[in-house]
This record gives structure tokens, C-alpha cells and sequence, in this order.
């Protein structure tokens, strides 16, 4: 009666996975750029420290400090959107940690994602150009010429 039973059981669970199958895979699959190709494919580089993070529908929304940045100028806190998951391609930058991020977007409105922040380091900076410091922003202008007086 055993020996049935596991017969039985056996059968079920293969034909399961023959009319079944395995679901669709999802992950994330990217190739490694050399450094002079990350720089050149990014919108915007930026050494910062994420200081808080949300979810936002299929997305995090980070923002972070920024210390300076490439390419372009931005102001000193941005808001920079990553898909949810690794799967999907997403980063996940640990709060309170200062890091480069390699961004893409523009009038503010930024993104990253996994495949344009592998393998990045100190030395993609050297293929970025000068650094930029970050835009002070108006209430910080004004608070500061009214020190002045």
C-alpha cells in the first residue's frame, strides 16, 4: 500500500512540472563596462550619502546628500529612484553610508540601477572630468546674506 502511495505521488508531482513548469525567471542580468564606458553612458556621478529611503510603487525613492558630483551640477540633497528589487535590476545603498552612485535622468529627476553601479570604484572618478560642488539651495543662500548684514 505504501509502495502505491509513493507511486501515486510521484506521478502527481511529475506531471505537475511538465504541465505546470516553472514560472517565467526574473533577474537581473548585466555585463561589466569598462570604466571610460560607465562615465560616458552616465547622465550624472555623484559621491553622496543616501539618508532616507521609501517605497514608491515599483520603485525606492532615495535621497541623498551629495558631497559633489560629475558631469553636471546639482543641488546638495537629490532624490534618486531605483527599481524595488535586485531581481528587476534595483541598488540598495545602505543609509548613512557615503558612496558614488552612477545616475541617469536629468531636470532632476534621477534614477540608478544595478548594471550602471557594478564595479564601480574610485577609479571610474579619474575618467569623470573635475568635480562640481554641489548647488546651495535658495533658503540656505538667503539665511546666509542675512547673517551677513
Amino acid at each position: 500500500m505504501r509502495w502505491v502511495l509513493g507511486v501515486a505521488v510521484a506521478t502527481v508531482a511529475w506531471l505537475g512540472s511538465v504541465f505546470v513548469g516553472p514560472g517565467p525567471a526574473c533577474a537581473c542580468s548585466c555585463a561589466a563596462l569598462a570604466p571610460e564606458s560607465v562615465v560616458q553612458q552616465a547622465s550624472l556621478i555623484v559621491i553622496g550619502t543616501p539618508v532616507s529611503a521609501s517605497q514608491s510603487g515599483a520603485d525606492v525613492r532615495y535621497e541623498v546628500d551629495v558631497v559633489r558630483s560629475y558631469k553636471q551640477a546639482v543641488p546638495q540633497r537629490i532624490t534618486v529612484f531605483s527599481p524595488f528589487t535586485s531581481a528587476a535590476c534595483g541598488v540598495d545603498p545602505e543609509l548613512g553610508i557615503e558612496r558614488i552612485l552612477v545616475l541617469r535622468g536629468s531636470d532632476g529627476v534621477w534614477s540608478a540601477d544595478l548594471c550602471g553601479n557594478l564595479n564601480v570604484t574610485a577609479d571610474t572618478l579619474h575618467f569623470a572630468g573635475a568635480p562640481i560642488a554641489p548647488i546651495e539651495s535658495a533658503q540656505r543662500l538667503r539665511a546666509a546674506s542675512s547673517a551677513v548684514c
